[in-house]
C-alpha cells in the first residue's frame, strides 16, 4: 500500500519518452494484473519544496507526450521498500498520465 501524492497545487513536466516495460527474463511486455501493458517514463514535481525527479509506472499508454510539456497525473501513489542488500528504493505509480491542456484548449 503506497501514499497518495496530491499534484493538484503542483507542476508536473514530462522528463523524457514514455517506454513500455519488458520483462528482462522473457522479453515479454510487463502487465499489471488486469493484463493491461505497463509503461514508465520520468516526471518531475515542482511544488512548494525541492523539486523531485520520479520514475512513475502506469498501465495506461501516455501518448502525445514530449520532454519539457506539463503533464496531468491521476492517481499518483508512492511506495518505498528496501533492496536485500539495505538500499531504498522510492516507487510511484500512476493511474494515468496525460498532457496537460493549456488555458487556449480548456476555453
Amino acid at each position: 500500500m503506497g501514499i497518495p501524492v496530491d499534484t493538484t497545487r503542483s507542476i508536473v513536466i514530462c522528463g523524457g519518452s514514455p517506454e513500455a516495460m519488458v520483462d528482462r527474463s522473457t522479453g515479454q511486455p510487463r502487465t499489471d494484473a488486469t493484463g493491461a501493458q505497463l509503461w514508465r517514463l520520468w516526471l518531475v514535481l515542482i511544488g512548494d519544496d525541492e523539486p523531485v525527479v520520479m520514475r512513475v509506472k502506469t498501465p495506461k499508454e501516455p501518448k502525445g507526450l514530449v520532454k519539457g510539456q506539463p503533464v496531468n497525473v491521476a492517481g499518483l501513489v508512492a511506495s518505498n521498500w528496501t533492496t536485500p542488500d539495505g538500499k531504498d528504493v522510492d516507487l510511484y505509480n500512476a493511474v494515468s498520465v496525460d498532457p496537460a491542456r493549456t488555458a487556449r484548449e480548456a476555453s
